[in-house]
């Protein structure tokens, strides 16, 4: 049925807009749909706004890219469904739905009343960081900034001490709410419901859309503040406000889709690991390899009932099904799709597509776990395995229902999350971590997370025993390792020790863990290659926090070793079945052992400790990395030394000073000229001031040579 809409939208609205029956509206104005319209696109989506009801979508193009310089659509088309009954049971309803707008430009009044001309209000504003900052330096606002609509509700920072004016020369600014802000207002008193067949509810809409110019998940996700004001003389039971939303991840016909309870999201994913590329329309184009996942996620609605409990209902829509949502027209129909039923009435059932009518029944459309295979999903709708068809794919998403006065505000904040791994449910498990993410950040008042201070990391060799030491930051966020950031669910699980290869190496290998002692041990999550397989992340000891560690391994004289300790965050379970770290950042360390009883030694001992490792040199060294030059080490060099390499006949080849105290000089196989040395035997001539001289013979297969 959304695939007709889409292709055939100009038919069906001339159907959708001709009711069955009709209840006149007696406070309907006249006014016209709004044909406003804004991008959001400061970080890595581009979002077409628009002030119907909708969003991304009035009539072609359709517009939620991201990347925002891609081709491909994560969504279609996107609407406000609103409905609640009167103390005396009337049902009003709103809606937005393919073309079929039932929200107006403009204010209502105290007795919601609409403006008798809505296109007065015909508008967005758009307002960024960088608008601000052009302001505060050249004083010349922008149009947006200078006609900001405070007046109406917009947000705004008194700058004067004044909240009943809009100054900018006397410190007066929009309150910003990310780097770049839309906002509009509606109502749904405007005009007659044609699709919904309705008085209307006499509601005000201040709508706020924002982003934030960042990277990673938080700059692929846009936000939205939705704050409803009841202008009505109606007190509404049961008021649900609901989201219809057609996600199209590239091409628009091999999507599935699903419930996320924990999180109050509905997501969409393809229903394969390669998106189709034969449609090449600018509003289906494929994603072709890696075709990721997208999110409506609720963050906050202050009638939830729970923690995190904001999603009342979802229900699956568009597989064409005749019972299958959206709603044609009538009142009734849309509560149906809102509260979890199809048209004829029947409830959701927790198998195949959900339109059997037989129990079990359920509130949420799909809320299994298709990465596991657990409970109902389009990839498992039968506990057996067995898969939906694929194809277009929109749902219907509501929050729990609430008592809405007249008077009352009502805000409901939600945010649009993208994710993209090398696999379909590999991004699905990447979405969910983008969730968690951004429900962080919005609980932490769109703050990051709190910095980790690293530890300060020291080294030592003493009785052929190489020790590390760490110790924390008085003044640092790790203090006493009581480390944590509620807003992000993150608790101070331990110590990382990791050896690297060399200097340039940023991964290492892990030697070590020194963690709490709390039950937390080993910490898993679906792998990117198949998300139904779990691999572990980390294994831990779990048998307490140590501030030390002595390096196991044989060590050898003069060698560089190198050495980093890191702190790893366990994100706790409130929410997702999968804990995952979040890691601090690395302090690192080099160290290259030697002999401290060299220089006490006597002066016979002291030069029979001076050698050349490796010797012979045979095309390569412990020293050496895919990156770094050719390397040898004439180690014992006491300081003061005098080295000089001389060839088989007697030509001096190099010429070092030992002016340090690190007990060993690098040559890197050049001669005193730079230029690489050739395969052969060579003299090395050590003069050790004030104790004496030794010769050693060194040998050279050079690649080439």
């Amino acid at each position: 049925m959304v695939i007709l809409m889409k292709r055939f939208i100009s038919f069906c609205s001339i159907i959708l807009l001709t009711p069955l029956f009709y209840v006149s509206a007696q406070t309907s104005g006249t006014c016209a749909t709004g044909n406003a319209e804004a991008y959001l696109d400061i970080n890595n989506v581009r979002a077409r706004l628009v002030n119907t009801g909708g969003l991304f979508w009035k009539g072609d193009p359709s517009v939620y890219n991201v990347p925002k310089n891609s081709q491909s659509n994560a969504i279609f088309a996107h609407g406000l469904w609103l409905s609640g009954y009167t103390e005396t049971d009337e049902l009003r309803v709103a809606g937005a739905n393919f073309g079929n707008w039932e929200f107006w430009p403009g204010p209502l009044d105290a007795q919601a009343n609409p403006p008798k001309d809505c296109s007065l209000y015909d508008r967005l504003y758009k307002i960024s960081g960088s608008d601000i900052v052009d302001y505060n330096t050249t004083k010349v606002a922008s149009k947006d900034l200078s006609e900001w609509p405070w007046q109406l509700g917009a947000p705004v920072k008194d700058g004067d001490g004044n909240p009943n004016n809009y100054d900018l020369s006397k410190g007066d600014r929009p309150d910003l709410l990310g780097d770049q802000m839309v906002w509009w207002v509606m109502n749904d008193v405007g005009n007659v419901h044609n699709q919904t067949q309705t008085k209307p509810l006499g509601v005000e809409i201040q709508v706020l859309a924002y982003a934030f110019d960042r990277h990673g998940d938080i700059g692929n996700t846009t936000f939205y503040r939705y704050r409803l004001k009841n202008k009505s003389p109606n007190r509404y039971k049961d008021f649900i406000i609901s989201y219809f939303s057609d996600p199209d991840l590239g091409d628009s016909s091999n999507d599935y889709i699903g419930t996320d309870t924990t999180r109050s999201m509905v997501y969409g994913y393809n229903a394969y690991e390669k998106d189709s590329t034969s449609n090449t329309s600018s509003q289906n184009s494929g994603t072709g390899q890696e075709p990721p996942a997208l999110g409506i996620d609720f963050l906050h609605f202050p009638v939830s009932r729970g923690e995190n409990q904001v999603l009342g209902y979802s229900i699956n829509m568009g597989s064409g099904h005749p019972i299958i949502c959206p709603p044609v027209s009538g009142s009734i129909a849309f509560r149906y799709c809102q509260t979890s039923r199809f048209l004829d009435g029947r409830r959701l059932s927790a198998q195949g597509d959900g339109t059997s009518g037989i129990p079990p029944f359920t509130n949420f459309a799909f809320h299994g776990d298709p990465v596991t295979g657990h409970g109902w999903s389009e990839m498992n709708n039968d506990g057996r395995g067995s898969k939906n068809s694929d194809g277009n794919r929109a749902f219907a998403m509501s929050t729990q229902p609430a008592t809405f006065s007249s008077g009352e505000v009502l805000t409901l904040d939600f945010a649009i999350v993208w994710a993209q791994e090398k696999t379909a449910l590999g991004s699905l498990v990447a979405l969910r971590r983008a969730s968690d993410t951004v429900q962080g950040f919005f609980d932490a008042g769109f703050q990051s997370v709190k910095p980790i201070s690293s530890p300060e990391l020291s080294a030592r060799y003493e009785n052929e025993v190489l020790q590390l030491n760490w110790k924390n930051n008085p003044n640092g966020t790790n203090r006493l390792n009581d480390y944590a950031d509620t807003a992000y669910g993150l608790q101070f699980e331990g110590y990382v020790v990791r050896q690297y290869k060399s200097a340039s190496d940023s991964v290492g290998t892990i030697v070590a863990i020194y963690d709490q002692e709390n039950g937390i041990k080993n910490i898993y999550a679906p792998t990117a290659e198949d998300s139904r397989v779990t691999e572990r992340l980390l294994e831990g000891s779990d048998s307490g926090l140590q501030m030390y560690h002595i390096v196991s391994e044989r060590i050898s004289l003069y060698f560089d070793y190198h050495f980093g300790v890191q702190q790893p965050y366990a994100i706790n379970s409130r929410v997702g079945q999968y804990p995952f770290l979040h890691w601090g950042d690395v302090s690192r360390i080099s160290i290259t052992p030697k002999d401290l009883a060299e220089e006490t030694a006597p002066p016979q001992e002291q030069l029979s400790r001076i050698g050349i490792t490796p010797n012979p040199y045979k095309f390569g060294s412990p020293y050496e990395t895919t990156t770094s030059p050719k390397e040898i080490r004439l180690v014992g060099i006491p300081r003061g030394s005098t080295i000089r390499i001389f060839s088989l006949d007697g030509q001096q080849v190099k010429y070092f000073w030992q002016a340090e105290e690190t007990g060993y000089v690098r040559w890197f196989l050049e001669n005193d000229r730079g230029n690489p040395i050739a395969s052969g035997m060579y003299l090395v001539h050590v003069s050790v001031s004030g104790v004496g001289e030794r010769v050693l013979k060194f040998g050279a297969v050079m690649r080439g040579k």
